[in-house]
């Protein structure tokens, strides 16, 4: 720089001040900037891999405590696969003991959410997340409900997005029951091929104030939750998704849920 600068002066002191000269440094310049723009471009993309290396493994690790757990109850498991095949002994009729069967598959299943939670998402990376998500809230004193709705096909958009938005929709639902003094603090989870959709228990809101959650910094417990829905609104454009906000009533309980839906790939 302090060459190009004693060129120039030296131009023009001579008179001789060359436009062509002008033009290659001017190129020259505009070379080093944009060379030292991509070394940063690289150096933050090499950063973000990293980050996201780490952040996977967490999640698959996650899973792993979830199947060691699992295989600790084998013991549970085996009186209940004893109490299944003793029905044959009791039930008369074929049609009933399928019936009877059925239900005390489903009621242990139910009641064993990490069996559940293992045996319906079918993503590895998408269950240890969902799982850690799970754990952190209840350690709040939130209670966590899913229903997941999954064919073989798995869902339609990648994994990380998957778990990019239950972040965000999860992060703030906690945030919003964190301060609540309310009897019921509750999180409903549901997921499909073609949907994701999270609630939390609370007060109706209006759609004034659902416009301004997804307004950059809006926040109705503190500042940054509307960065969080912001982005959220921008992953499910890039993904062909559709954001549907809404009160939904449950046993009496109001229920803010965000539902985003993915067209059918």
């Amino acid at each position: 720089m302090i060459f190009q600068y004693g060129l120039l002066c030296q131009m023009e002191n001579n008179g001789t001040m060359d436009i062509s000269v002008l033009i290659l440094i001017a190129l020259f310049i505009l070379l080093f900037f944009h060379t030292l723009n991509q070394q940063r471009k690289k150096k933050m993309d090499e950063e973000f891999k990293k980050e996201q290396l780490e952040r996977d493994r967490l999640y698959y690790e996650a899973y792993d405590d979830l199947v060691n757990l699992i295989r600790e109850r084998q013991h549970d498991l085996k009186n209940h696969i004893s109490a299944i095949l003793g029905m044959v002994y009791t039930v008369d009729n074929y049609e009933e003991l399928v019936k009877r069967q059925k239900e005390y598959c489903k009621a242990m299943v139910d009641k064993n959410k990490e069996t559940k939670l293992l045996l319906s998402v079918g993503s590895p990376l998408v269950t240890g997340f969902l799982y850690r998500k799970i754990e952190e809230a209840e350690a709040l004193g939130i209670t966590v409900d899913f229903k997941v709705d999954m064919p073989e096909a798995g869902f339609v958009v990648p994994d990380y997005e998957v778990v990019e938005i239950l972040g965000i929709l999860l992060d703030n639902a906690v945030e919003a029951l964190g301060g609540e003094e309310a009897p019921i603090k509750k999180i409903y989870v549901a997921l499909g091929n073609c949907h994701i959709a999270v609630a939390n228990s609370g007060s109706m809101v209006g759609a004034d104030e659902v416009e301004r959650f997804f307004s950059r910094g809006f926040s109705t417990k503190g500042r940054g939750r509307g960065v969080g829905l912001a982005k959220l609104k921008k992953i499910a454009a890039g993904a062909g998704g559709e954001i549907v906000v809404s009160n939904e009533d449950c046993g009496g309980i109001n229920f803010l849920q965000f539902k985003i839906n993915f067209l059918q790939k």
